[in-house]
């Protein structure tokens, strides 16, 4: 679901990705490992513009790769808004 959420904020389907972050909260109500919660953060970020939401996925996240795929979408997103500095630090990371 993760991937879904993150296609369709890229096809510019807020509807669609907010109801996919519906159900992927639902699905992962008991979820426990620190790095579900990391994924469901990032949704959150991107189905909501949450940038709190990026920060806490990048804190929980476990898996690099994981880590690194947030810090790109948090990078790409902050590019886009002209704060560049910002951007430049998550994209080097990613």
């Amino acid at each position: 679901m993760p991937d879904q959420v993150e296609a369709a904020v890229a096809a510019g389907d807020e509807a669609g990705a907010r109801a996919t972050l519906a159900a992927y909260e639902r699905s992962t109500e008991h979820a426990a490992t620190s790095e579900s919660r990391a994924l469901l953060a990032r949704c959150r970020g991107l189905a909501e513009s949450d940038e709190e939401a990026f920060d806490e996925a990048l804190r929980l996240h476990t898996n690099p790769f994981e880590a690194a795929r947030t810090a790109l979408l948090l990078g790409e997103r902050l590019r886009r808004t002209q704060r560049s500095g910002r951007a430049r630090a998550h994209l080097r990371m990613a």
